[in-house]
């Protein structure tokens, strides 16, 4: 393995992109496995580990700074193969509170999964070497619980999903080597990022971001330690109700995705528990960054398996107290999908020129990130990524995820994520606030008139 292998290359929009760890968790039923079975699970996982390491090289490097480049704030990713660690944490015979049928029946709520449990890294890396990937596997009554921690700006979660997928596809390789073959290598044209190497030489201006003139502090919000989250789920029945509701004021040329609905909904429900009206300015603007996936969104578009983080920001804004009035959701949701569709190839381009031409990466933000927690938002969907299809082979369990979850701390301060698509076509949200905002969520009524609170609390 070399340091010119495609994997350990960064693009200018990755650059741009979060410099925090995404933490998702994933849950395996163990319950007809006995203690050395279960074990053996462990086992597999990390020698199927070894073999995708081999394949995704950059899980196996730590991320430093660029010292060559006139850029500031730039990192290279540099091999070390004692980085990208599986931890192992055995917490069976009641050394976690919850067994695993507790949690199922309960629906997996976040408030039973705390990071400093359930997690090897914090969010936010301090040292300077930072492994660009780790996971933990815990072990409790009934079951597993996987975790892994990559850098968002090297990894999205599509590509999470297809780093899972060849882990466990090297699983299912260690116990049949006969029917499954093992993946050590993998096309270099799945890391290719050339597309984001041709920026505009005269970019648009990008409100997206904040540009300033030194490294800022990070807001206050974002370091907030009373940010919790809870899960609800939306059916397809109240999913279509949510559209054709929203759809009913659009003229005839225009159309609204589910997707864009769902978001819509958030963001004013979201809005209404995080401010006060009476003490908003009446010119305040709520700014939503939307994640969204660049893959075909570039003048060459990426395969669909291209791993790593071609994310670009769609930021809508409106006011806050037209948000907050009550018929406001059908434009709130013209708003989102014009952004969103405002992403196009031209936009890709130019993002890249701008990227290029800023003087530091360590002195841009996201638009909405000094107001999180309050007149902002910022959402991802991970809705049409198949993690429920992922096979890991019969030795683990029924051989698939039970659920996808993330700590109750959350993904990131002031995020709110659309989770993948249950097996049942069901949607489950997860909703972060400060905990001081959650009973007026709570009690919102056009809120409950779609979702319903998917866990136990």
């Amino acid at each position: 393995m070399t340091d010119t292998h495609p994997s350990l290359s960064l693009s200018a929009i990755e650059q741009g992109g979060p410099r925090g760890y995404i933490r998702p968790l994933f849950f395996f039923s163990l319950e007809k496995l006995t203690d050395v079975e279960q074990n053996d699970v462990v086992s597999h996982l990390a020698t199927a580990l070894a073999l995708t390491k081999s394949a995704i090289p950059c899980l196996s490097a730590e991320m430093v700074p660029d010292t060559e480049s006139q850029q500031n704030g730039r990192f290279v990713l540099k091999p070390n193969p004692e980085a990208g660690k599986m931890y192992e944490k055995d917490l069976r015979g009641g050394l976690l509170p919850f067994t695993y049928n507790a949690l199922r029946e309960q629906h997996f709520p976040t408030s039973a999964l705390p990071q400093d449990v359930l997690c090897p890294v914090p969010i936010f890396p301090t040292q300077a070497h930072i492994p660009v990937f780790a996971a933990q596997t815990t072990l409790i009554d009934g079951g597993l619980i996987l975790n892994i921690c990559i850098m968002h700006l090297v990894a999205d979660a599509r590509a999470i999903y297809e780093i899972l997928s060849i882990w466990a596809q090297n699983c299912r390789h260690l116990q049949n080597p006969d029917t499954t073959s093992a993946s050590e290598q993998l096309p270099l044209s799945v890391f290719e990022k050339t597309q984001f190497g041709l920026g505009l030489n005269a970019p648009d201006d990008h409100p997206e971001y904040m540009v300033f003139g030194s490294p800022p502090a990070p807001p206050p919000a974002v370091l907030k330690p009373t940010f919790r989250t809870e899960v609800y789920r939306f059916t397809p029945e109240s999913l279509v109700r949510l559209k054709e509701d929203l759809s009913a004021g659009l003229d005839r040329n225009e159309h609204i995705s589910t997707n864009d609905a769902v978001c819509a909904l958030i963001w004013r429900c979201v809005l209404a528990a995080q401010v006060d009206l009476d003490q908003v300015s009446p010119e305040a603007i709520s700014l939503n960054t939307i994640c969204v996936d660049g893959r075909s969104r570039c003048l060459s578009p990426l395969p669909e398996n291209h791993i790593g983080c071609p994310m670009v920001y769609a930021t809508p804004g409106v006011s806050v107290v037209q948000m907050l009035a009550a018929d406001s959701l059908p434009d709130v949701a013209r708003t989102i999908r014009k952004a969103i569709a405002a992403t196009d190839e031209h936009h890709v381009a130019s993002l890249v020129g701008f990227l290029q031409g800023v003087h530091s990466y360590d002195c841009i933000a996201p638009a909405s990130f000094a107001g999180l927690m309050d007149t902002n938002v910022m959402m991802s969907s991970w809705f049409r990524v198949p993690f429920y299809d992922i096979n890991w082979g019969p030795r683990f369990g029924h051989g698939k995820f039970d659920r996808v979850r993330t700590v109750h701390e959350g993904f990131f301060n002031g995020s709110q994520v659309i989770m993948p698509r249950l097996p049942t076509g069901e949607m489950e949200v997860v909703i972060g606030l400060d905990q001081a905002d959650w009973n007026k969520f709570r009690q919102d009524k056009l809120w409950i008139r779609y979702a319903t609170v998917d866990c136990t609390r």
